[in-house]
């Protein structure tokens, strides 16, 4: 495996579990502006832009700015936070890096209060990591390589070939080959056979290997 001077990360799905947390907020926001979502169907919307599934569900598009309020509302509920887990290697493998002197940041989709709440709640300083990129640094989603070419301004002596992008999505894929990054595919349980076009890996520590 190539190694990197810097590593950038996906959040849900990929340092943290946050399926059954996702759930619930899809679940309940889609709810809420009356279109009713499937659970099975969930783990394939929290793979594709927000924008895609209310499209996909044929959603009423005068309600979209209600729904993000209710996406947020839900974010910040404390009983829809107990639900997310965190993968066992997450914590000693941000370790491994940061002994090594290995830089690594936070690029999602996902709202950084959240992720900080996410944080918190298994005792990893948000401080630990350079950067992390939420959709209010750039509102334009994955697979576009905005969010990541605002997390390079922020990388001192960016080199973008010793930068690798690692997530759980085709999305988070797309993005880092259109900012000229690597991409790698983290994919714990098989579940993308056909994206033999992408780095692979089953464990984070399959970086370091």
């Amino acid at each position: 495996m190539k190694k990197y001077d810097v590593y950038l990360f996906d959040f849900d799905g990929t340092l943290v579990d946050s399926i059954k947390s996702l759930e619930d907020i899809f679940i309940l926001s889609f709810r809420d502006i009356g279109v009713k979502v499937k659970e099975e169907d969930c783990l394939q919307y929290t793979r594709q832009p927000l924008e895609m599934t209310y499209k996909e569900l044929h959603a009423p598009m005068d309600k979209v700015d209600y729904f993000v309020e209710r996406i947020r509302y839900y974010l910040d509920d404390k009983e829809v936070l107990k639900k997310t887990e965190i993968y066992d290697e997450t914590i000693p493998f941000l370790n491994y890096l940061k002994e090594h002197n290995i830089e690594f940041g936070i690029v999602t989709s996902n709202n950084k209060n959240h992720v900080v709440d996410v944080l918190n709640l298994f005792n990893i300083d948000p401080d630990f990591f350079t950067i992390i990129v939420d959709s209010d640094d750039e509102p334009e989603t994955k697979p576009s390589p905005k969010p990541l070419q605002y997390a390079f301004k922020h990388i001192k002596d960016a080199d973008k070939k010793k930068i690798a992008y690692v997530g759980d999505a085709l999305n988070d894929m797309i993005s880092a080959n259109r900012a000229g990054i690597d991409a790698i595919l983290i994919d714990r349980v098989g579940a993308f056979k056909e994206a033999d076009n992408y780095v692979k890996i089953r464990s984070l520590f399959d970086l370091v290997k």
